[in-house]
C-alpha cells in the first residue's frame, strides 16, 4: 500500500486545460501525477522532459483535484508522495520520469536504459503495474542525465 511523508507543500492556480481534463472525468484518479508550471504561472500536466528540451518546469506532484480554472492546485515538491504509474508500471529502487501523452500525462515510468538525457523526478519505493499508486521519494528539481 502506498504511503506519504509530506515535505514541502505549496499551491499554484490550475490552468484551463488541467481544470477541463479533471472536470471531464472527475472519477479518474487525476491526483498523484507529476505537474509543471507554465509561463503564466499556472499548473498543467508534466511532460517527459530532457535537460535540453523546452518542456515545462516540473514542480511536484498534485495532491488534490481542481476542476475550475485558477482553482488552487496543492503540490508536493519534496518528501515521499503517492504517484500514479504509467504504462509498464514502475520498479522499486528505480528512478522515474513523467510520461508525456494525452491519456497518461504526468504518470510515472521507470527511466529507460541508456536514458542519459532524461530528467528523473523521483525514486520508486514500491513496485506497481500501470495505474497503480506507489510511494515515490521526490527529487526536487529532478536528477538530470538519469540512467537506469
Amino acid at each position: 500500500m502506498a504511503y506519504e511523508i509530506p515535505g514541502f507543500l505549496f499551491t499554484l492556480p490550475a490552468s484551463s486545460e488541467l481544470a477541463t481534463d479533471v472536470a471531464l472525468d472527475p472519477t479518474a484518479a487525476r491526483r498523484f501525477r507529476f505537474m509543471a508550471v507554465d509561463s503564466s504561472g499556472e499548473v498543467d500536466w508534466a511532460t517527459a522532459g530532457t535537460h535540453d528540451s523546452a518542456s515545462l518546469a516540473n514542480v511536484g506532484v498534485m495532491q488534490n483535484s481542481p476542476s475550475v480554472e485558477a482553482d488552487p492546485v496543492t503540490l508536493m515538491f519534496s518528501g515521499i508522495s503517492k504517484v500514479e504509474a504509467g504504462t509498464g508500471g514502475v520498479t522499486r529502487g528505480q528512478r522515474v520520469v513523467a510520461v508525456d501523452s494525452t491519456t497518461s500525462a504526468g504518470r510515472a515510468v521507470d527511466v529507460t536504459a541508456g536514458g542519459d538525457d532524461q530528467v528523473a523526478l523521483g525514486i520508486a519505493l514500491q513496485t506497481v503495474t500501470v495505474g497503480g499508486i506507489f510511494a515515490c521519494l521526490l527529487i526536487p528539481g529532478g536528477d538530470r542525465d538519469a540512467t537506469s
